[in-house]
């Protein structure tokens, strides 16, 4: 069972609070889109920034590679930061600076930036000049646009700007011929650039929580992506041309106004998992390879036929709602339902 996103930000924020913030903790088992942010740690420790400029005395600033500065109570990004000219990774997420300075540009060796749990309202232009950044996390922060050329980062694999205040993504963002994980969950956004279509090596992409009323049909070029992330908006169709992810496996669409899936979706043979409960969905698609389905609170007046075989072969564990017993009673022979985990085994002969 994947983890779900309320249980995740409600009750494990400590843990992974602790996590981003390069603590140790103990593994759950949670989305992908959020295993790239574990075990990650950054070794290097330097002292509270009253005492630096008597540490930098004793420092070759050339060995320095790494730098933490989380959970410091930081106000301010420290400047002395930008003279560590072989930086490679930075963090100093979880403080309450509110600006990254321009000089930032500086640190042309930097490959990884955590910057998280701020209070960032924008980011410096200067930064899009760091073409060996591979790895921007700058989620939970106030961030209410991103820089016009946010697509000179072309060495950008990762980018995380989940928990802002974004409107909108920049035409540029398409340029980020590199970026695999797209993180952009819980913004205002409304639409989608239309240069989204030539990040042709995405992975996974996350629009969760936000405002979208529909998709372009430019995500059918996302040519390499596996996992969508599209629940709590205020979709109520997918385009046609989500059949041409031929190598889709997870596709989260819950809490939408979804009443139909396109034909075309049944050509998606790589789909695992399904989650598209709380829609107003009055069928299911005919999907033979699902392992995993969520799909309550739909006004579902029958289910595909196929699920007699997706069932007796791939075990799969489908979550019901009281209301859709009397449904399951008249497509299967036997029926056991535990309503304590909400969870039913159908057994077709």
């Amino acid at each position: 069972m994947k983890f779900f996103k309320k249980y995740f930000r409600n009750n494990f924020q400590k843990t992974i609070k602790n996590i981003l913030g390069f603590a140790s903790s103990n593994k759950m088992s949670i989305p992908n889109r959020y295993k790239s942010l574990l075990n990650r740690t950054l070794p290097t420790f330097l002292p509270e920034p009253d005492s630096v400029e008597s540490y930098l005395k004793q420092l070759d600033i050339n060995t320095v590679t790494c730098v933490n500065y989380a959970h410091r109570r930081l106000g301010v990004f420290p400047e002395f930061i930008v003279t560590l000219v072989y930086l490679q990774e930075l963090g100093i997420s979880f403080n309450q600076i509110t600006s990254l300075p321009e000089s930032i540009c500086n640190l042309s060796s930097l490959s990884v930036l955590y910057c998280q749990y701020n209070k960032l309202t924008s980011l410096p232009e200067s930064i899009c000049h760091l073409s060996s950044l591979s790895v921007l996390i700058c989620n939970d922060n106030r961030l209410k646009s991103l820089p016009e050329s946010i697509g000179s980062l072309s060495s950008l694999e990762e980018f995380n700007i989940n928990f802002n205040q974004l409107i909108d993504l920049p035409e540029s963002i398409g340029s980020l011929n590199n970026l695999k994980l797209l993180y952009c969950s819980n913004n205002q956004l409304v639409s989608l650039p239309d240069s989204i279509r030539s990040l042709s090596s995405l992975d996974e992409f996350d629009i969760s929580y936000n405002q979208f009323i529909s998709l372009p049909n430019s995500i059918g070029s996302l040519n390499n992506l596996k996992e969508f992330y599209c629940e709590n908006n205020q979709l109520t169709s997918l385009p046609e041309s989500i059949c041409n992810l031929s190598g889709l496996t997870t596709l989260f669409c819950c809490n939408n106004k979804l009443k139909c899936f396109p034909d075309s979706i049944c050509n998606l043979s790589d789909l695992t998992t399904l989650f598209c409960n709380d829609n107003q969905l009055e069928s299911l698609p005919d999907l033979i390879n699902l392992e995993e389905i969520l799909y309550n609170n739909n006004p579902l007046t029958k289910l595909p036929k196929s699920f007699h075989f997706v069932i007796k072969n791939s075990k799969i564990q489908a979550h019901l709602h009281k209301e859709y017993i009397k449904i399951k009673r008249t497509l299967c022979k036997q029926l056991i339902i535990d309503l304590d985990v909400v969870s039913v085994v159908l057994d077709f002969f």
